[in-house]
């Protein structure tokens, strides 16, 4: 609470990114039920590089949201990126560096990187 016991709502800095709309850097509550509210539904993670997380809705599928983007693998035997999955619906991109339980604000270096990426593609290439 701050001095006039308003209870105040911790903040975070986001890339939206939703089914065909460029994506967008947004400020969402750092609860749990905004970030559900955001995504549409329970959160699952996937780890990007630098620290990153792509967050969307876990069930997303079942539910048949429209397909978002592509995730694909590099396969160092061929040379080449394989699709190995699709995120659908609405997902945001935020920080949680190796360790931490917590999400935090994008920080504006990969703001600019990811801004970049799903801007240009409909796919995200993962060497891992």
């Amino acid at each position: 609470m701050n001095k006039d016991n308003e209870t105040v709502i911790p903040i975070i800095e986001v890339l939206l990114v939703e089914p065909g709309k460029s994506p967008q850097i947004k400020i969402i509550e750092d609860t749990l039920r905004s970030m559900r509210r955001v995504v549409g539904g329970n959160i699952q993670t996937y780890p990007l590089e630098d620290g990153a997380v792509l967050v969307c809705d876990e069930e997303g599928k079942i539910k048949n949201k429209p397909i978002n983007r592509a995730i694909r693998i590099y396969d160092s035997e061929t040379g080449e990126f394989k699709t190995t999955d699709v995120i659908v619906g609405t997902f945001f991109v935020c920080y949680a560096p190796e360790g931490s339980e917590e999400f935090w604000s994008l920080p504006e270096r990969l703001q600019e990187k990811y801004l970049k990426l799903f801007s240009e593609n409909l796919r995200i290439d993962l060497k891992i």
